[in-house]
């Protein structure tokens, strides 16, 4: 290490994560957790966060790292109350002919979702340590191989929610207006006339842990990383797109929306007191 520095040179980020982890099964916690985190933030930097278990009244708030990005067609829903023990989610494997049919039929929205995960530095994992169940339940939950749930975003691209029929339906006559009608709309029209972008955060995609930015500068940063993080997911948005008549100009427009998501909405500095509190965490809208 003396000469790497005598030299100049810049470790790989995963040797000081290693080199940290080496230490830690030697005992060396503290210098173990420096090393670990030292390579987190040269590696993917670091986001101040509020953490909690819901139900429960204590925030953790710490620095999480390595954000990733999951994507959902549709909205997946619980079987159950989401807080039940025996509830699971629904509807993650989607396809895009599935859900553009839900849609057509009235029995989803036309929309995606994103669930966003994060892994915890040591310097967050060394706050939550006890042996009470709440303790034990958030280490477990944020110790996750794929790192832990903080928030969900769900992407609406249509107002419709009442079907291609519905549509089609003309009120005054209380007629359907069938394929042939001049007046008649297809699913192409139905997008086009009723293509709308609404973005929302919640907790969808967890039974139990939530959270969110502790301060600006992280939630700025995280603004900033967003369409990045999305971009992978962007061919699956445009196959959605093409079978209802989108195309390459309804994608960015997409991508402009994250853009104009407002910061105020991705962190919380004040009333971070009590049970529950992604209903005060989270807005029904974002932009």
């Amino acid at each position: 290490m003396k000469h790497l520095k005598h030299f100049n040179e810049e470790l790989n980020p995963q040797t000081y994560i290693s080199a940290g982890r080496a230490l830690k099964n030697y005992g060396k916690n503290t210098k173990g957790n420096k090393l670990v985190d030292y390579g987190y933030e040269k590696d993917h930097g670091f986001y101040n966060t509020h953490i909690q278990w819901a139900g429960q009244s204590p925030v953790y708030t710490g620095k999480i790292t390595n954000p990733t990005c999951n994507f959902y067609y549709g909205v997946p829903q619980w079987n159950g109350p989401q807080g039940n023990v025996n509830s699971q989610l629904i509807n993650t494997n989607l396809t895009e002919e599935q859900l553009v049919s839900e849609w057509k039929y009235g029995d989803s929205t036309l929309s995606f979702t994103l669930e966003f995960r994060f892994t915890p530095s040591e310097q967050l994992k060394s706050l939550i340590s006890g042996n009470d169940t709440t303790y034990q339940n958030v280490n477990s939950a944020i110790n996750h191989w794929n790192g832990f749930h903080l928030f969900t975003m769900c992407v609406d691209l249509s107002y419709w929610q009442d079907g291609l029929s519905g549509y089609n339906y003309n009120e005054d006559d209380e007629v359907e207006i069938k394929p042939g009608d001049p007046d008649y709309c297809d699913l192409t029209d139905l997008y086009q006339h009723t293509k709308s972008i609404d973005i929302s955060l919640n907790r969808l995609m967890d039974k139990n842990i939530y959270g969110i930015f502790a301060d600006r500068q992280s939630a700025l940063k995280f603004k900033r990383n967003l369409p990045s993080l999305v971009n992978p997911h962007k061919e699956k948005i445009m196959d959605l797109l093409s079978i209802i008549g989108g195309g390459a100009d309804e994608v960015e427009d997409i991508f402009e929306h994250f853009n104009k998501i407002r910061i105020n909405a991705l962190y919380q500095d004040e009333n971070i007191k009590g049970a529950n509190l992604f209903n005060t965490w989270y807005r029904s809208r974002t932009t």
